[in-house]
């Protein structure tokens, strides 16, 4: 029996993919058993746990940059008490085969998995390999990206894959009965608006100047996920903004489980772009202006964003050009032409079967 270990952390752009991954093998190969490595009390123990799969918390560690700091000098001592427990965790669950998924828990799982002989496998999610992937790399058996022509992949060893979507299979309705699910007026033109798991300021208050510039717009409505505890604060914010009388509505809620009824709900989405985000987008074909978050590691939201950009599946704006989002988002929601051929262009990038690919390709290695 084979036990497949999933090593995750950190954001949805690690997690979910991870999640697509987990169904697939137990749809698919139902004779493994999946577990999902991560940070105890993170979002990862969470979803896993809710969606019934195995958890084991496992340590993280931060790689250093490249300046000397106290952290960089102590990073021997706390990645070998990681890999440590990492390996205690491995032994326990009966692990055979590990997929590191990038970031800062994957790290010290895959080592310790090279450590105990065990094959090791890489998902990519994004357009340029992340820092830790890139790193384990030389210890993987093979790294699945998700584009054509990743930046810093390694060659001989990659799959492309494409990118596992927990949407794939999903039955998604249409536009007037997922805005009717959600409590939307199903004949407006609907703006989707959301910063990733975590929410963004930055577009939250660019959101708000434009419902207001927009206000009498009897037309257009926005479903805004505002982030763990912004929505209370950003409901005010559209309520000062918007006033009595406005045409244009706005439904702000913290964050949505059911992701996929506001992509079929929306004509266009404002979102950052994370990779997992670029992959539902894709998945369901939905004309997104991406505001890339600027602090992303290696600057990798804006090269995903530029992707789609160049095949005229997106619009991109820089965080610090916020100010332009009216002058984007307005002309898009009135041109039906230009969003019907964004959404085709969208659809025709996403790769099906990424996760199936995987399965058979881990179960199908010998050894």
């Amino acid at each position: 029996m084979k036990n497949i270990v999933l090593a995750v952390g950190g954001t949805g752009g690690h997690i979910y993919p991870a999640i697509a991954l987990a169904h697939s093998f137990n749809a698919l190969s139902p004779d493994c058993g999946v577990h999902i490595f991560g940070a105890a009390g993170g979002a990862e123990e969470r979803i896993a746990r809710r969606e019934g799969i195995a958890f084991r918390p496992v340590r993280a560690v931060r790689l250093p940059g490249k300046k000397v700091s106290a952290g960089a000098l102590r990073l021997p001592l706390t990645l070998a008490g990681a890999v440590s427990g990492a390996r205690a965790q491995l032994r326990a669950a009966g692990a055979t085969h590990v997929i590191g998924f990038g970031g800062y828990v994957s790290f010290p799982t895959v080592m310790a998995a090279r450590l105990l002989g065990l094959p090791v496998y890489l998902q990519e999610q994004n357009t340029a390999m992340g820092k830790s992937n890139r790193l384990m790399s030389r210890l993987a058996r093979r790294v699945f990206i998700s584009f054509e022509n990743t930046e810093g992949a390694p060659a001989g060893k990659c799959v492309l894959t494409g990118n596992p979507s927990r949407f794939e299979d999903t039955e998604i309705p249409s536009k007037s009965q997922a805005r009717e699910q959600l409590g939307l007026d199903p004949e407006r033109a609907t703006l989707f608006i959301f910063g990733g798991s975590q929410g963004a300021v930055a577009i939250n208050e660019a959101a708000v100047r434009f419902a207001q510039r927009h206000r009498e717009r009897a037309d257009w409505q926005a479903l805004h996920l505002a982030g763990p505890g912004n929505d209370e604060d950003l409901r005010k914010q559209y309520e000062s903004a918007l006033g009595s009388g406005a045409g244009y509505r706005v439904k702000v809620e913290a964050y949505l489980h059911e992701m996929h009824l506001a992509y079929a709900a929306a004509d266009l989405a404002v979102c950052r772009a994370g990779a997992t985000t670029i992959a539902e987008l894709m998945c369901q074909g939905v004309p997104s202006v991406l505001v890339p978050y600027p602090y992303a590691a290696e600057n990798h939201q804006e090269k995903n964003a530029r992707y789609l950009c160049a095949r005229n599946a997106a619009e991109m704006i820089l965080n610090r050009e916020l100010d332009r989002l009216d002058g984007v988002a307005a002309p898009l929601l009135e041109d039906k032409q230009k969003l019907d051929a964004m959404s085709r262009a969208a659809r025709a990038l996403y790769r099906r079967g990424a996760a199936r690919l995987i399965v058979q390709t881990v179960c199908g290695d010998q050894g």
